[in-house]
């Protein structure tokens, strides 16, 4: 048995067998955040638009309703919709190790799902804590530092279908052989690339992974057949796209240790690699409240994949606007006031352009992804250093629970009546607790739950 071979067999079987090891309380809040990225981003354009589409395909006689939507569809594409709706703010989560964002996917099949079967709380945290670890796993593997693929690919693309697939999977009851069928089926329509950020197909991507590993279970479950080597053999994904696949280091500790346990739920609402210098300029705004001074230029010193990643100069739509670190660093510092307001609500490229704040960025090779230094050059020929060393979301430096919940009742009472806001989180922090997890996905009218919470 060649080493590939193992693996799939090996995370397969993980995959079929209930979690006996992992902190409760992270998954609980994980999806707690997850749930009111979702909330948050029901009314968006972008989800009018594909909602729109799934509805249009089906003739408008679909049997089901994406979360907080009118528009009636079949399940897969209800799990597409909630899955954009998710990811669309950008406020979704970062695993650090491997910059997936992995609750998405795995949560909005989960819940795609529980349309169709009888689905427990308990259930649901099981299945969310095997979705998010195989999705995780499969990124160190085939997207790691050390698997030799191309920085291109989006990993939460890649790997967000076989994790959702997992579980549901593990809620269908499937036996190994059937959850190595599964997994490959999602491998199969594996995608995304990093070309797609500052566009709407940023998020699409997210959606993609979530209905693709949702159609692989459900497919799996009806009897399609798929050879496990469509993941894990000579011409399967991980070999198409992994130079020097890291097994060792994906297998490490599997079922005791859970690397999505290093999973941040976001602190702001931009891409992971502006996480520092947001914090750097919040450092900045200090020492400008207390010595009235006015910095003339900025420079700002990022990894390279930061860099990377962020240096788009001007940026002309919002979605290129969220991943502009010039853009980010001009806004936070000339209107700090928006830091923890949605980027769409107040883009003003022109504006930031014309402020007079010159900002340059550039690459440091000793500065990890969670890192980044700010110096700034006043007006009055003054300057100083801000250094970030651990940036807030990231694994040394989380969101608490207590932040995760309001951080939900902002973006839940952006659609609910503050009290059913505060009901709804009670229900979610205990959802361990409930016999069904039909509430989330009840139906809504004029925005609002039908039915008591």
């Amino acid at each position: 048995m060649n080493i590939l071979t193992l693996f799939g067999e090996r995370i397969a079987e993980f995959a079929v067998t209930v979690p006996s090891k992992g902190h409760k309380r992270f998954y609980i809040d994980a999806f707690l955040n997850i749930y009111g990225c979702l909330l948050g981003g029901i009314k968006k354009n972008i989800i009018d638009v594909l909602a729109g589409f799934y509805n249009q395909d089906a003739g408008g006689t679909g049997r089901y309703h994406p979360i907080g939507r009118r528009e009636r569809m079949s399940i897969a594409s209800c799990v597409a919709v909630d899955a954009l709706s998710m990811a669309d703010l950008a406020y979704d989560d970062i695993q650090y190790g491997t910059t997936l964002h992995p609750a998405g996917p795995v949560a909005a099949a989960i819940l795609g799902l529980a349309r169709r079967m009888p689905i427990s709380g308990i259930q649901a945290i099981q299945a969310f804590q095997v979705g998010m670890e195989v999705e995780c796993r499969m990124a160190v593997c085939m997207l790691g530092e050390k698997a030799g693929a191309e920085k291109g690919w989006f990993p939460t693309g890649i790997t967000g279908g076989i994790g959702a697939a997992s579980a549901c999977g593990y809620l269908f009851g499937f036996n190994k052989e059937q959850m190595q069928t599964a997994q490959a089926l999602a491998a199969v329509r594996a995608c995304g690339n990093r070309g797609t950020h500052g566009s709407n197909a940023a998020m699409l991507v997210h959606a993609i992974a979530a209905e693709s590993g949702y159609t692989a279970a459900a497919l799996t479950a009806n009897g399609f057949n798929c050879s496990p080597s469509a993941l894990t053999g000579e011409n399967g994904l991980i070999r198409q796209l992994a130079h020097t696949p890291n097994v060792e280091e994906a297998l490490a500790g599997l079922g005791e240790v859970y690397v999505c346990e290093s999973t941040s739920c976001k602190p702001y609402q931009y891409g992971f690699i502006a996480f520092a210098v947001i914090d750097c300029c919040e450092q900045l705004n200090r020492i400008i409240r207390e010595c009235g001074r006015q910095p003339a230029k900025l420079t700002a010193f990022v990894s390279p994949d930061v860099y990377l990643l962020g240096r788009e100069p001007d940026p002309q739509v919002v979605e290129a606007a969220a991943v502009s670190l010039k853009y980010l660093i001009q806004m936070a510092v000339l209107t700090p006031e928006y830091i923890y307001r949605e980027l769409g609500t107040h883009f003003y490229p022109r504006e930031y352009a014309n402020g007079g704040l010159e900002v340059e960025l550039v690459q440091d090779l000793q500065m990890t992804d969670e890192q980044a230094r700010l110096y700034i050059e006043f007006t009055d020929t003054s300057t100083c250093e801000v250094f970030c060393s651990e940036a807030p979301g990231s694994p040394k430096n989380p969101m608490s629970t207590q932040m995760v919940k309001e951080k939900f009742l902002r973006l839940a009472m952006s659609r609910l009546e503050e009290r059913d806001a505060v009901r709804l989180m009670t229900r979610l922090e205990n959802i361990d607790e409930e016999n069904t997890i039909k509430f989330l996905i009840q139906k809504w009218s004029s925005g609002k739950f039908d039915h008591h919470i």
